[in-house]
């Protein structure tokens, strides 16, 4: 178990990293270069090759991903052309693992729809200028609030690592490396 625990945080911290590092040098311009686009998109494939890894290690960490992919598709988060690259390279891998998806399409809509239930919910009882608000999305609970209703319904405690290890890697990447908006 521990061997696992290792293993999980070790594939999600990385992923994470390489994500929110896209996500610093294109969106943020972390780095101002003429080489800015290739390194974003490197990060975006570094990012789609942890994630092909950690889903071919743990599938149950197909619903997961794919239902975070869709999120960021409903939700307009694709901004660059290297977020769009980086879900392309992983829908190929999706089509490849065509197999997981009759096994964990209802779990994929649970997760979504766990998701922004409670996104509404804290959007339509709190404040937008409250701590609370601001905690709630800066510190990314509502991803490990979601992860822990993932966790009940697979009964697969290792889904908590995971929502620690993205938690911790992305505002760990974002204290070390703010950007810059333009």
């Amino acid at each position: 178990m521990i061997e696992s625990i290792l293993h999980i945080f070790f594939f999600w911290f990385i992923s994470w990293v390489f994500l929110t590092l896209m996500d610093r040098v294109d969106e943020h311009n972390l780095i101002i270069w003429k080489f800015q686009t290739p390194l974003a998109y490197t990060f975006g494939i570094l990012t789609a090759v942890s994630f092909v890894f950690s889903i071919d290690y743990f599938n149950f960490l197909y619903p997961l991903i794919v239902g975070m992919c869709i999120e960021w598709i409903i939700k307009n988060k694709l901004e660059y052309p290297s977020h769009v690259f980086f879900l392309f390279v992983l829908a190929l891998y999706f089509g490849y693992r065509h197999d997981l998806l009759p096994q964990y399409v209802w779990y994929t809509g649970l997760y979504l729809g766990i998701s922004f239930l409670i996104s509404n919910y804290i959007k339509s009882r709190t404040d937008k200028n409250s701590k609370f608000y601001r905690y709630f999305y800066t510190s990314y609970l509502s991803k490990l609030s979601s992860d822990i209703f993932l966790w009940i319904i697979l009964k697969e405690p290792l889904l908590i690592v995971f929502g620690l290890s993205f938690a911790y890697s992305c505002l760990l990447t974002k204290k070390y490396l703010p950007g810059r908006n333009p």
